[in-house]
């Protein structure tokens, strides 16, 4: 095992380098992450790395708290769109940007995807809305993530089409160069110059992470790394500030441990080489989903009560936070039980240290929940978290009157939006 680790030890220091450097960020919270994994020549050494991560105890959980008297939602004017479901919603530059979504008006039989293509811009500071021009024939095939830069929203296709990016400041849409290869259920990250992108379910070999330089419209790769093959999989690209993590779960079997879940995992590039940290299986077991990073880590946005965990599977993990200058691993704390189902919009928004989703804010400057249900029986609206409030708009509920059991179920939506202060 020795021999493995100083194995390890010369690969990462023979990593590879001369990959187009990432810009810098200006975030004052930012601090300088050094660098990531390196290439590893066997499965056997990856597994020794992973397996030699440090990481710091685990945290208590929490309790909730309430959210103050005052805090409460207060009705938005009605935005220039008709009544939907499942639309986009992103904070961009200041900005809510509302987006696309579904008109749809049952649940159930076939798949309906989203149909529409108009969408508005809230000035949450005002509380005025104005609309954008509509989407270019494709927003149909969205992959259903986006990144920002700058004032600039990016919305990665499913086909090979050129993917969209819609100007807030500008009021305008253009369609970027199409990627190079085709990427199945692409994740993406932006940085001011850069946007990064990489399939997020390539069960059968390692893609790439692709860059298109937003300045000159032009596609290249990083550098490849035996860190980025099969092995890690669900992957998410995270900008922590200049530099790009790629994070993601090993594959059963990769991981030196008994158990069957699956482990997080960090892959960071930094605009040299790829260094590579798994959480750890002694003092921080963790896995997660939908990684945010909140100025100081990267956590995971996907949390569930531990009774909730234990019930799909015993050995069920807690959800992580990964320091990228430490490269210690925590776990977080479970979600309070009695948050579970808490209602409101099943939706997710995310900006800083706060993550909202479900019916609950999670703050992790703090490390508190916050019970905060939708102003109503609506599921599937928008959702997003501004500076200083939570905004929904849109959604969906049964008609009343329904059989419960019917297969097919009418559906009512709505175009009401509200905005809940948090500050």
């Amino acid at each position: 095992m020795n021999d493995v680790r100083r194995l390890l030890h010369d690969l990462v220091d023979d990593a590879r380098v001369g990959a187009p450097p990432i810009a810098a960020m200006t975030s004052t919270r930012h601090r300088r992450v050094p660098v990531w994994w390196a290439p590893v020549a066997a499965a056997a050494a990856v597994a020794a790395v992973l397996a030699g991560v440090w990481a710091l105890p685990k945290t208590a959980p929490e309790r909730p708290s309430s959210p103050p008297a005052a805090r409460t939602w207060q009705q938005l004017p009605t935005p220039p769109l008709s009544p939907r479901s499942q639309p986009i919603s992103a904070y961009v530059d200041g900005k809510v940007v509302i987006l696309g979504g579904s008109d749809r008006t049952f649940e159930g039989g076939p798949m309906n995807v989203p149909n529409l293509l108009d969408g508005a811009v809230l000035d949450p500071a005002s509380r005025t809305w104005r609309r954008m021009p509509d989407a270019p024939p494709g927003l149909w095939n969205q992959a259903y993530t986006f990144a920002v830069s700058g004032d600039r929203l990016i919305i990665p296709l499913q086909n090979r089409r050129g993917w969209l990016m819609f100007d807030v400041g500008d009021n305008a849409w253009s369609r970027l160069p199409v990627p190079p290869m085709h990427l199945d259920q692409p994740s993406v990250a932006a940085d001011a110059d850069h946007l990064y992108a990489t399939s997020s379910s390539d069960a059968v070999t390692g893609g790439p992470v692709l860059v298109l330089d937003l300045r000159t419209g032009e596609w290249s790769a990083l550098p490849t790394s035996p860190l980025l093959d099969a092995r890690l999989g669900m992957r998410e690209l995270v900008m922590a500030g200049a530099d790009l993590i790629v994070m993601g779960s090993l594959t059963p079997g990769v991981y030196p441990t008994s158990s069957r879940m699956t482990r997080a995992a960090a892959v960071i590039w930094n605009g040299q080489r790829w260094r590579g940290y798994a959480s750890s299986d002694s003092r921080a077991d963790v896995s997660g989903s939908q990684w945010v990073w909140t100025g100081d880590r990267i956590i995971s946005g996907t949390r569930i009560t531990q009774r909730e965990a234990r019930r799909e599977r015993p050995d069920a993990l807690p959800a992580g936070a990964f320091d990228p200058v430490t490269h210690a691993w925590t776990s977080l704390p479970w979600l309070p039980q009695r948050l579970s189902g808490a209602g409101g919009f099943r939706d997710y928004a995310t900006n800083g240290s706060r993550v909202y989703a479900s019916g609950y804010l999670y703050d992790d400057a703090t490390r508190r929940f916050v019970r905060v249900a939708g102003p109503g029986p609506w599921t599937d609206g928008a959702a997003a978290l501004t500076d200083h409030s939570l905004v929904v708009m849109g959604g969906e509920r049964p008609v009343s009157g329904q059989d419960p059991g019917a297969r097919v179920t009418s559906i009512e939506l709505t175009n009401k939006a509200w905005i809940y202060p948090l500050d």
